[in-house]
This record gives structure tokens, sequence and C-alpha cells, in this order.
């Protein structure tokens, strides 16, 4: 392997040893041979780490780093700072990837010299896979830019000296939405960006333990990590119509959560929800938050009939005269 390899591939590792194999499978076999490895141990008390130790004994492309319990961010930024590759890939330990995805996806970034390159993935979800085509892909207006830079991390490529020279790391103390925010981050320093169209990272729906099952988290994660993104100087330099689109994401985000666990009845969730609103209207008035698309109101039709996707896809929820019915 080369001193500079072309892509590095960082892997944040907690508990996730009855997973890790597939994920580990499936970056040894990539098509494209001149990669490094990084797989950052998280304090993990199952035999995650023993997984990597026998793994990395079998190919020397794997780095280790074994550290104390510090959350998914320090162990990404950790990453960064040892990354020796031209770009980077982010893997988490219970996804996989598609054998051609770092040779397609590289192929894409020098072609074009780019800062950033976007791909498509699949959804996991125990042995079926669905996959997930975003009408907006490849779109390069603003508005959809935003969208596409307002979500994950791990179905994008990143030059390395990008990150770098824009000190674009992973927040730390946040439960959730790191990712939205080292995202985010990218998308305000302009990267050049670029699109693969290929379906070549693979993600797991609905695994036990993760972050996203438990709705205290979700919830107020949110929550936490807008805040946290709105004290940032550059945050704070976007346009208006920029924060308010971001902020509605975050609300999107909120309402998904409840929808996801069929809080509509908590009084301490939806509070969070109206505190969440009020406060996006102290800072941009009223007005113009209640053109938020995730608040207008539905019309009287809507209110009697409509047929919408649960927030999770797997049913139709049907309004009808009001009462609501969920079929698959």
């Amino acid at each position: 392997m080369n001193i500079h390899p072309k892509v590095t591939v960082i892997i944040p590792v907690y508990n996730v040893a009855a997973y890790l194999p597939q994920c580990l499978d499936s970056v040894i076999a990539q098509t494209l041979d001149d990669i490094e490895i990084i797989c950052v141990n998280d304090g993990s008390k199952d035999e995650s780490l023993a997984v990597l130790n026998e793994y990395a004994a079998q190919d020397s492309r794997i780095k280790i780093i074994d550290k104390a319990n510090a959350g998914v961010s320090a162990a990404r930024n950790d990453g960064i700072a040892a990354a020796q590759g031209e770009y980077i890939a982010f893997l988490d330990g219970d996804d996989f990837l598609e054998p051609d995805c770092l040779e397609k996806v590289y192929a894409t970034a020098v072609s074009g010299n780019f800062d950033t390159v976007v791909f498509k993935h699949n959804l996991i979800d125990g042995n079926k896979k669905t996959v997930w085509n975003n009408s907006e892909f490849g779109c390069f207006d603003e508005d959809k830019l935003l969208y596409t830079f307002s979500a994950v991390i791990w179905n994008k490529l990143y030059r390395t000296a990008f990150l770098r020279e824009k000190q674009i790391g992973f927040p730390l103390g946040l439960k959730i939405a790191e990712d939205t925010i080292f995202s985010l981050m990218c998308f305000f320093h302009h990267p050049v960006c670029g699109f693969c169209d290929g379906h070549f990272y693979n993600y797991r729906l609905n695994r036990d333990n993760s972050a996203t099952a438990d709705k205290h988290r979700c919830i107020y994660g949110e929550t936490a990590a807008y805040q946290y993104l709105e004290q940032t100087d550059v945050f704070q330099r976007q346009p208006r119509n920029i924060q308010l689109k971001i902020a509605e994401k975050f609300l999107s985000g909120i309402e998904g959560h409840i929808n996801r666990f069929s809080l509509h009845d908590s009084k301490e969730f939806m509070k969070v929800r109206k505190d969440f609103i009020k406060h996006l209207q102290g800072i941009y008035g009223a007005k113009a938050v209640r053109k938020l698309s995730h608040l207008k109101q539905p019309n009287l039709l809507q209110k009697i009939f409509s047929i919408k996707n649960s927030y999770d896809k797997k049913y139709k929820v049907i309004t009808f005269f009001g009462i609501k019915f969920q079929l698959k």
C-alpha cells in the first residue's frame, strides 16, 4: 500500500461484533485495492476489539485505534486525524459497502477534481434490501444541495485536504445528529460537489441498541444539535432563508421521531416540539415560521381524506373522515 493511499475508510466501532465481519469483509473486498482502513474501537464491551484484531492480523491495510469510550464524534475525529488517504469515506460498523463502491466513487472524484462526491444507498431491514431512490439526486440547485448536505455522511466521499483546510470535524457531546452538523459544515464551505450514480452503501435499519432506538435520545438530541449549530459563527453568517430551511430540517426530525414512536399523545414530547417552534418564532418571527411546510395546516379535503406514507414507509396512512388507518 502507498504511503498516501487513494481512500481512507474510517469505521467507528462500538458494540457491533455481530455485524462487524460483514462490514470488514465488504471493505477488504473492494475492487479499489489502494486504501487504508482505520477502525476506531470506542471502548466496546463486546467482542468487537477481538474481531478487529483478527482481521488486522490478516490484512495490513487495517489500522486499529483502541480508546476509552468517548462517543462516535470523537472516534471519527481520531480517524480523520490519522488518515493518510487522499479522500475519506465513513462507514458505520453495522453497515457494509458494495464491492465497487470506492473504485467508482473515487474515479468520479478524480475525474472532476471534486471536494465531495455524493452517491446512493440501499436500506437493509433484516434480510430485505430496498433500493433508496432520491429524485433530487444529482441536482446542483442550492436548495437541493442543502437537502443533500443536511442528512447523512456515509453517502459521500470527502477530500481529506478540504476537511483539514476548513477545519471541519464532528461536534463533541451531542447524542444524535452529529453527522448532520458535520455535513452542514461542509455545505457552508461550498465544496466542489460531484455525483456518482450508483447504490453503493448498505444502511441497516432497526438495529437493537442503535442511537436512533431511544425516543428521548432522538427528540432531545435533535434540539440539542440545533442549539449547538445556531451558536456557530458559520451558521450565523448564512442567509436568513438558509437558516430557516435548516431549522425546518430539525423540526422535521423532531416530528419524524414523534411519528415513529407514536408520541402524539405525550405531553412531554409535544411540549418539546412546541418549545422548539416558539424558539424559532422568537428568532425569525411568527409569520416566517408559520410558512414552514411542516407547520402548514391541511386543507379541509386533506382533513377528510388523504393517503400518505408512514414515517418508516412500511405502511400507508389513510385518513377517512378524520379517522386514521394503517395499511401495509
